[in-house]
């Protein structure tokens, strides 16, 4: 097959205080001929360059043009490639980390190319790498049996699962229940439940293997004994095959039940504190904020509960009376 390069070549003179016409332009590749001596095109206009007697891969172009004093300017130099193009594909491979030579990477028979020369490839999930969104890929073709040079391209996976719906409950004073459902579960591995107490820092408190049926459906419990905050987030992480990871969206929850119109007075507090709103004796334990126990006793309606040992900062009242439990927060300030 006969190799032509087309060029458009911009070629900028510099002209001291007077013009002249440019009468030649001449190209050579890799070896220069001699002024005069290389091959003649036409500047300022779209030249096609025979490369029909260069080996395949890199070379230099040069160009130059001569105005009508016979004066040359200088030689412009530009990097080329020379090679024939494939024709029949009929086969395609790829890699992601390592190349492991040509014919030895990933691949596949070639599908049947459309009639613009665009090609569709499959390829499985589990092949790509969890860390990497860079593929590489080449083609190989029946006419001269030889591979392509290799190709870089973006990755952009999208995990295909439907998620129907998400949902989060307070099923008692102590538990959260988290329920979901999923649709076309391909390639998915499980499901990690996070939860949150800001809404952006999330902890993995769960997991649940994926089922993989036309339809699912999942639930959880949490144990939120133990959380003071006004509200905890909870999120499903979907995991692959091959390790690749999605979110579901975030859904919110209120951990502590009404507080019956109990009150901590005052609040701050320096040194003693009364809980008000008590209908019967009972018992409470407070708590530091991380969840951290700090002392308990027993109550009553105007009690004062001395905390002049507990350093400023917010704390957490427990209060059980007759078997039901609610929350307070309050602030010792020094």
């Amino acid at each position: 097959m006969k190799k032509i390069l087309k060029v458009i070549i911009a070629i900028t003179v510099h002209i001291n205080c007077y013009s002249q016409a440019i009468v030649r332009g001449e190209y050579f590749f890799d070896t220069d001929p001699g002024f005069d001596s290389a091959t003649a095109f036409i500047p300022g206009s779209g030249n096609i360059f025979n490369t029909s007697g260069l080996s395949e891969g890199y070379h230099f172009l040069y160009t130059r043009i001569k105005d009508s004093d016979s004066s040359w300017s200088l030689t412009r130099r530009k990097m080329i490639e020379v090679f024939t193009p494939l024709e029949n594909l009929y086969a395609v491979e790829y890699f992601f980390n390592e190349d492991n030579g040509f014919g030895n990477c990933q691949g596949s028979v070639f599908p049947v190319q459309l009639p613009d020369g665009l090609f569709t490839i499959n390829i499985p999930l589990s092949d790509i790498p969890s860390d990497h969104d860079t593929l590489f890929v080449r083609v190989k073709g029946n006419s001269l049996d030889k591979w392509s040079h290799t190709k870089i391209a973006q990755v952009f996976v999208v995990v295909p699962l439907t998620l129907v719906d998400f949902t989060g409950i307070r099923k008692d004073k102590n538990t959260a229940l988290l329920q979901w459902q999923t649709q076309q579960e391909i390639y998915i591995h499980h499901f990690n439940i996070q939860r949150s107490i800001d809404g952006a820092s999330f902890t993995t408190i769960s997991s649940k293997p994926a089922l993989g049926k036309p339809y699912n459906n999942y639930a959880i419990t949490d144990d939120i004994s133990r959380i003071y905050q006004d509200k905890i987030f909870y999120r499903l992480e979907y995991v692959t095959d091959g390790d690749i990871k999605q979110y579901s969206k975030i859904i919110e929850i209120s951990p502590q039940p009404a507080d019956n119109g109990i009150v901590i007075y005052p609040n701050p507090a320096k040194e003693y504190i009364t809980v008000y709103g008590l209908t019967q004796p009972g018992s409470y334990t407070i708590y530091s904020i991380d969840g951290n126990k700090i002392m308990t006793g027993f109550i009553n309606h105007h009690i004062l509960i001395n905390i002049s040992s507990l350093p400023t900062g917010m704390y957490v009242m427990q209060l059980v009376q007759a078997g039901q439990t609610s929350f307070k927060r309050f602030i010792v300030k020094k």
